[in-house]
C-alpha cells in the first residue's frame, strides 16, 4: 500500500497517473495557539449521512419535548427503514431497493421510487435529491426523476454517498480489485464536478454527461466517509488524514501514529476524530493544518465508536460506541459517561438537536440532557431502531426500525 494519489480509481498504482508526486507531510503536533475559523452553518435537518457535510450528526434544530408529555409512537409503515433523511419539506426513508418520500406536515406517503443504491444513500440539497444508481440520478422533492448523469464505472463501484457542496457534486466510494489483489488491493476515491458542468440531456435516453470531472484515488481499506469544510475535503485513511482542496489537489497529509475510525467537524472548522492509537481508542481534536489541541482516551466501556464524534452547538463533543456514550467539554475534559445496556443487532444511532443528544439502540430511544441525565425514554417499538430520530416540525418526529417507520407526536 503506497502513499501516493492518482487521478483515476481504475489506474491506482499507475505511476503515469499520479496527481502529485510530492506534497507536504506534517506530523500532528500539539499547539496552544490554535486559531479556529468559522464555517457556514449547514441547513437544518438530516440531509445526508451523519446529518450534514461536516458529519457531526447535529441537525441544528431544537428538541421540543415538554416535560411530562406523551410520546407513544405510531407506526405508519411496515417497510424496514435502513436510513432516513429530512429537510424542511420532505422526509425520505431508504429501504431495500427503493426510497419513500413523505410530506413532513402529515407524514403522508407521496412517492415510492425504485432505487438500487450501489452502497450509497440519498442526499438532499435545496429542492433536489441526489443518489447513485446505474448513474447519478437527480430527483425532485416529489420523487420525479429530473436528470440522469453518466458516471463511468458506476455499476462496478461501491459508493459512500453523493454530497452536493457549494455548487459541486462530490461522489466518494471504494473498489476492491478482487481479481488483482496481489497487484492492487483495495482503493478509495473521491470524484467531483461543478453542477454547471453537467451537460443538457442528450440522445434517445436523455442522459447527461459530466464535461470536466476531477478525481483522486488512493490505496486504502478503511472506507471512511469524508468531511467537507467550506473549501477543504478531509479524508481520513489508514496512513493518515489527507487534506484536499475542492479541485481535489493534495494540500497536505497529516500523520501521527493513529488509525482512524471516523471524523467530523464543528462550526469552528476544527476536526474531531476517533482513532485507535496503540491498544487504546482516542478522541483527537485538530485543525486542517495539523495542529492538535487535545488527544484524550475514550473509555473502553464505550466500545468501538459507531459514528463520527457528535459536536454540539455549545462545543461539547460526544463519542457514541456500541456499549455507551462518553461526553467531553470543548477542551477535551471528560464530563460524563452513559452506559447503553444493549445496542441490539441493528447498531447504535445518535443525533444532536443542537445540544440535546438522542440515541437509539435496540428497542430503546433515549434523550440525554447535557449533564448526562436521562430526559426521556421510549420503548414502544416493533423491531430494532435502525435510523436516528429526525424532526419533522413542531413536536413531530420520525424514526425507523427494522420493522417499519414510526411517527412520534409529543405534547399535543
Amino acid at each position: 500500500m503506497d502513499d501516493k494519489f492518482y487521478d483515476s480509481w481504475l489506474l491506482v498504482g499507475d505511476e503515469e497517473h499520479l496527481v502529485a508526486e510530492t506534497f507536504p507531510v506534517v506530523e500532528l503536533v500539539p499547539s496552544t495557539s490554535v486559531e479556529s475559523q468559522a464555517v457556514i452553518p449547514p441547513p437544518a435537518g438530516y440531509c445526508c449521512q451523519f446529518a450534514n457535510k461536516l458529519r457531526n450528526s447535529n441537525c441544528y434544530q431544537n428538541l421540543n419535548v415538554p416535560v411530562g408529555s406523551g410520546r407513544l409512537p405510531k407506526k405508519i409503515s411496515d417497510v424496514e427503514a435502513s436510513a432516513i433523511r429530512v429537510s424542511a419539506q420532505r422526509l425520505v426513508v431508504e429501504s431495500r431497493g427503493a426510497f419513500y418520500l413523505y410530506d413532513n406536515d402529515n407524514v403522508r406517503l407521496i412517492q415510492r421510487q425504485q432505487w438500487w443504491g450501489r452502497g450509497s444513500g440519498v442526499s438532499m440539497a435545496g429542492a433536489r435529491l441526489y443518489a447513485m444508481d446505474e448513474d447519478l440520478c437527480e430527483y425532485s422533492l416529489d420523487g420525479a426523476l429530473l436528470s440522469e448523469v453518466i458516471v463511468s464505472g458506476a455499476s462496478d463501484l461501491f459508493f459512500h454517498e453523493v454530497t452536493p457542496v457549494n455548487a459541486r457534486i462530490f461522489i466518494a466510494g471504494f473498489e476492491s480489485f478482487r481479481r488483482m489483489e496481489a497487484i492492487r488491493g483495495e482503493c478509495g476515491f473521491i470524484r467531483a464536478f461543478k453542477i454547471e458542468e453537467i451537460s443538457p440531456p442528450q440522445g434517445s435516453l436523455q442522459l447527461s454527461k459530466v464535461q470536466n470531472e476531477r478525481a483522486v484515488a488512493f490505496f486504502d481499506d478503511l472506507r471512511i466517509i469524508p468531511v467537507f469544510l467550506d473549501d477543504l475535503v478531509i479524508q481520513p485513511m489508514r496512513r493518515g488524514v489527507a487534506v484536499f482542496n475542492y479541485d481535489l489537489k493534495v494540500v497536505r497529509m497529516i500523520i501521527g501514529g493513529f488509525v482512524p475510525y471516523y471524523a467530523s467537524a464543528g462550526l469552528n472548522s476544527d476536526i474531531y476524530m476517533s482513532a485507535a492509537v496503540g491498544d487504546t481508542d482516542r478522541l483527537l481534536a485538530f485543525t486542517a493544518d495539523g495542529f492538535s489541541y487535545f488527544n484524550v482516551e475514550i473509555p473502553k466501556s464505550v466500545g468501538e465508536p459507531s459514528c463520527p464524534p457528535l459536536v454540539s452547538t455549545d462545543g461539547n463533543i460526544y463519542v457514541v460506541g456500541q456499549q455507551g456514550v462518553a461526553a467531553y467539554d470543548p477542551s477535551g475534559k471528560s464530563i460524563w459517561q452513559f452506559a447503553l445496556s444493549s445496542s441490539g443487532g441493528a447498531g447504535v444511532f445518535a443525533v444532536l438537536f443542537n445540544d440535546q443528544l438522542v440515541v437509539g439502540c435496540g428497542k430503546r430511544l433515549l434523550a440525554l440532557k447535557p449533564d448526562g441525565k436521562m430526559l426521556f425514554e421510549v420503548k414502544d417499538f416493533e423491531g430494532e431502531i435502525s435510523t436516528p430520530l429526525v424532526g419533522l416540525g413542531d413536536r413531530s418526529y420520525a424514526v425507523g426500525t427494522t420493522a417499519g417507520l414510526y411517527h412520534l407526536v409529543v405534547g399535543k
